[in-house]
């Protein structure tokens, strides 16, 4: 299958090729994806604490986060402040086929993508891509304003063996989906005792496993 054919059927096409496109990536997201764990905080208004990752895993939803392309080979720094302008409605979440521990991974969540409900199904089915190199994307940096398929190729661009998840924020509440699809966490073993203690916590409150791996 021609995956950049398949974006464009699907965002510039006729009607007939859009359909066939969705209907070509339709079992793509009846998959287990990994997702990488982090303990990133931020502070809210009144100066209290949170963490997204870890609070999203205790309710069992899937976090997204803005689309923040950064300068690279591929982009310049005016290029990527525009297509992150132009991708303010959207969100996403980067997936991966396979845990690959690096110095700053953690854990790592696994999903069951095909638990999700019918309107998960119908909201992620055209919306789910799988990453692919630059330089196979043929994207007209000229055309990324025009916020179509050339904007979608930009956010799409990377590794093999990585998937990317782009839903509008209209579908979040708090840049969460409310999906219930947590399958198990996998962590390293040199984890800290305090994050295994909370992710302990949270695969008992969602019945899920806990597996520690060496991370080598």
């Amino acid at each position: 299958m021609n995956e950049v054919k398949l974006i464009e059927d699907l965002y510039c096409g006729t009607k007939k090729e859009a359909v066939a496109a969705i209907n070509g990536k339709r079992l793509w997201i009846e998959n287990k994806f990994f997702v990488k764990g982090n303990i990133d905080s931020v502070e809210d208004e009144d100066g209290l604490t949170h963490y997204p990752l870890i609070e999203a895993l205790y309710d069992n939803v899937l976090l997204f986060s803005d689309v923040e392309i950064q300068e690279s080979e591929n982009f310049t720094q005016k290029e990527t402040e525009e297509i992150n302008k132009l991708s303010e409605n959207l969100a996403v979440l980067n997936l991966y086929n396979h845990c690959d521990f690096d110095v700053d991974t953690l854990f790592y969540v696994e999903y069951n993508f095909s638990k999700i409900e019918l309107s998960a199904y119908h909201d992620f089915v055209a919306n789910l891509f799988h990453k692919i190199p630059f330089r196979l994307l043929n994207i007209n940096k000229g055309k990324i304003k025009d916020g179509g398929v050339d904007l979608i190729k930009s956010l799409v661009a990377g590794n093999l063996g990585e998937s990317i998840l782009i839903v509008s924020k209209d579908k979040l509440r708090n840049m969460c989906y409310d999906c219930h699809i947590l399958e198990r966490i996998y962590y390293r073993k040199e984890i800290d005792k305090e994050l295994l203690k909370t992710l302990e916590e949270i695969a008992f409150r969602n019945h899920v496993e806990l597996e520690v791996l060496d991370g080598d």
